[in-house]
């Protein structure tokens, strides 16, 4: 029994240490980041392997692949990085994005657009498959981030860092408006910032910037 036990833990351990097939969380992250950039069909979003991959993911790595995803649209758009697919996912007290910018270390943070509402019905949608709809604020979400990122105090080593603002579940009706209504704030708020760029971007389709301010 004692040579059978030992057998086991020799095997337990050559499959954990030796097998090509598993990966690690990280790993599993980046393939189904690669995944949902690469295979952007009906059949493969709505299929159960995909849908498998994804539940196989921790909260934590779920929440980077959504930020993995913004980033790289971002970046093919305003064409501020190179290669958006060699970046890093930082912790905090950090910025989400750590990549390399003319050989030097560049943070991004992202903050989503979205009314809390409007939020929880697509989360709700997601989890049990029934779409809901209902009124939403387009200008108080857009204000709020704004205050919530700038007034925020990032470590970065002394690095720059941009600030990325994104729509991906609320469509961008008309931002430049509530921009201009609430201008002398948010103009007090940028130069305030620790934010060298702040970003307006929707990753809608078409993926677009639809605002830039340079501190």
């Amino acid at each position: 029994m004692r040579r059978i036990i030992v057998l086991f833990r020799k095997l337990r351990f050559v499959v954990q240490e030796k097998s090509p097939f598993i990966m690690d969380s990280s790993e599993q992250r980046k393939a189904y980041l690669r995944r949902i950039i690469q295979k952007d069909s009906l059949d493969d979003i709505y299929s159960d392997e995909r849908k498998s991959q994804w539940n196989a993911l921790s909260r934590d790595d779920q929440k980077k692949v959504m930020e993995s995803k913004v980033f790289i649209g971002f970046a093919k758009v305003s064409g501020v990085v190179v290669a958006p697919f060699e970046h890093d996912n930082a912790e905090p007290p950090f910025p989400d994005i750590r990549v390399i910018v003319q050989d030097s270390t560049y943070y991004f943070e992202l903050g989503e657009i979205t009314d809390e509402g409007l939020a929880r019905g697509v989360s709700d949608a997601i989890k049990t498959g029934n779409n809901t709809g209902g009124p939403f604020s387009e200008g108080d979400p857009l204000l709020r981030m704004f205050r919530e990122k700038c007034l925020r105090t990032y470590s970065t080593d002394g690095n720059p860092v941009d600030l990325v603002l994104f729509y991906s579940k609320q469509y961008p009706y008309d931002p430049l408006a509530h921009l201009k209504l609430n201008s002398v704030e948010i103009d007090k708020l940028v130069a305030d910032s620790q934010f060298t760029r702040i970003w307006l971007y929707t990753d809608w389709y078409p993926q677009q910037i639809l605002w830039k301010r340079s501190r």
